[in-house]
Formats: structure tokens, sequence, C-alpha cells
């Protein structure tokens, strides 16, 4: 009984084989919650900026269109211009 009461305390005991296991896993803990902070403030970054590029992106679609259409209708208008027929 005495030897399994030794071993035992090994692992009970302050500083122990299990308090060394616990601290490490809370380290563990605390890391991949510092980790998973550290993404979703990245998430929130990228997810800003693809979206700040979209919205400037679809302006530039629409002025683009605008100027198409601009450009179509004056070029319409000129004289001499033949308009081939859609098919």
């Amino acid at each position: 009984m005495s030897r399994l009461n030794n071993r035992v305390d090994g692992f009970n005991q302050t500083g122990g084989i299990l308090a060394q296991r616990v601290s490490g896993l809370e380290a563990t803990t605390a890391d991949i919650k510092a980790q998973r902070e550290k993404l979703e403030l990245r998430i929130e970054s990228m997810t800003a900026r693809l979206y700040s590029q979209f919205n400037a992106m679809d302006t530039m679609v629409a002025q683009l269109s605008n100027t198409s259409s601009w450009l179509e209708s004056t070029l319409s208008s000129l004289p001499g211009v033949v308009k081939k027929s859609a098919k």
C-alpha cells in the first residue's frame, strides 16, 4: 500500500504530473483563444476590404455602362452611320 501511495503522490501533489498537465492544457487553451481572436479580427478586416472593393467595382461598372450608352447614342446619331440590323 505504501508503494501505491508513493506512486499516487507523484500525480496528486502540488506541482505533480496532473498539475503540470492541467497548467499545460490551460496555457494551450489560452493560446488558442488568442489565435481565434486574432483570426476574427483578420476576417472582419478582410470582409470590410472586400466590401469596399466590390462597391468600388460596382460603381465603376455603372459608370462604364453609362458611358457605353452615351457613346452608342452619340455615335448612332452621326450622319452616314449605317446601323446593322440584329438577326
